[in-house]
């Protein structure tokens, strides 16, 4: 019953989002946008939110809520402190923190792809399917991320003070998110594409096929200055650590195969807007080659694979755009109907990997199937 009722939610929220965002698609108005968005917002907010045990961080940080209800200062950022200890005050349950988290990120996809409503019933159940198994676990990094992004979003829209002023609350909330508000802000300045798509992919390939990880190790010196702040001392203490492969690294043959899709995404996703006048369409592009590249070097690792993960948005964007490019044109030569098989495929594969059952039942619970102690929950996520 619990399989069925986790491959049901899952399926469900994805069928909501698509028929909710086909109202999106014709909308003209800001107020018409959000009233189809809040229907997928308070769906998906509810469905991942409160799943119980939902993975490893959400088991650490139920013990991290209970520390700072107490008033211990657990060493996280400022932002964070205070707020979780708000919201002990207010005596809110984990689960409910938890949730709220949930909606901040949803809020923060649906408020950055706005300019892209006409995509947006392919970009929001295919950037839930893609990036929800990563967010249930990163609680923290994404919420700090949603943040990022509802910046970001101002900022290019022209709303310069209180975008910056979003985007770098992050720092306050995760440290280890600033580097990619510095990072979208720079690039957000450049108005063309910085590297062209095919040699971005020739980067890449040099990467997946040459990258030695105990290149790395090179830079361990830097990671000294994260020993100033006391919940990121750990990577100033031992920086190798993070730097080296903490898991399987895969196989140039299984590494090269899995970025594919991507390759595709971005090569076709630019020729879809290649004509494009607007900067923000470049920046998009620009966003999806810096991810590229650091996709390339990051299997195994988990510092850089966080990173990574974290230009998943822009991908899925230029995913749909390389869709739509290929639905146009596929007709002018017989090879773009192969390559639109495989960009479907990789469509239903994410969708796949979304709602399938997991390998323990009890990881697919909500908070209506099982009260156990996060204690006693965080054991079959260390299972092999």
């Amino acid at each position: 019953m619990v399989t069925f009722q986790y491959v049901l939610c899952h399926l469900l929220l994805l069928l909501i989002s698509y028929i909710s965002c086909l109202n999106i698609k014709d909308s003209s108005s800001d107020k018409a946008y959000w009233k189809y968005s809040s229907i997928p917002i308070i769906v998906y907010t509810l469905e991942e939110g409160l799943r119980w045990g939902r993975d490893i961080d959400w088991c650490a940080y139920s013990y991290e809520y209970e520390q700072l209800g107490k008033g211990v200062d657990t060493g996280h950022e400022y932002l964070f402190q205070k707020l979780w200890f708000f919201f002990s005050f207010l005596g809110l349950s984990y689960p409910f923190v938890v949730t709220i988290c949930t909606f901040v990120v949803i809020f923060s996809f649906f408020y950055f792809i706005q300019p892209y409503r006409k995509y947006t019933y392919l970009i929001i159940p295919l950037l839930i399917a893609w990036s929800g198994p990563k967010t249930i676990n990163f609680i923290r990094w994404f919420f700090a991320l949603s943040f990022v992004l509802i910046g970001l979003r101002r900022f290019l829209d022209g709303k310069r003070k209180s975008g910056l002023c979003l985007a770098f609350c992050c720092s306050f909330l995760h440290l280890g998110t600033l580097p990619l508000a510095i990072l979208t802000i720079i690039i957000s300045r450049f108005k063309r594409i910085i590297i062209k798509p095919y040699v971005a992919i020739i980067i890449s390939i040099i990467l997946v096929v040459m990258f030695n990880v105990e290149f790395l190790k090179h830079f361990s010196n830097v990671f000294v200055v994260f020993s100033n702040f006391e919940r990121m001392s750990s990577y100033g203490q031992d920086p190798n650590f993070w730097l080296s492969a903490k898991f399987e690294r895969k196989g140039i043959e299984d590494y090269l195969a899995t970025m594919i899709p991507f390759y595709l995404y971005l090569y076709y996703g630019h020729k879809y807007k290649q004509d494009s006048q607007d900067s923000h369409d470049s920046f998009l592009c620009n966003m999806a080659v810096v991810g590229l590249i650091v996709r390339s070097v990051s299997s195994g690792i988990e510092l850089l694979d966080r990173y990574a993960i974290s230009f998943d948005i822009f991908f899925v964007i230029l995913s749909v755009w390389c869709y739509y490019y290929l639905k146009n044109n596929w007709h002018k030569k017989h090879f773009y109907k192969i390559i639109s098989a495989i960009v479907i495929a990789t469509f239903a594969l994410q969708v796949y990997k979304f709602y399938k059952p997991l390998d323990n039942e009890i990881k697919m619970h909500y908070y209506w199937d099982s009260n156990l102690p996060p204690a006693e929950r965080i054991a079959p996520f260390y299972e092999i």
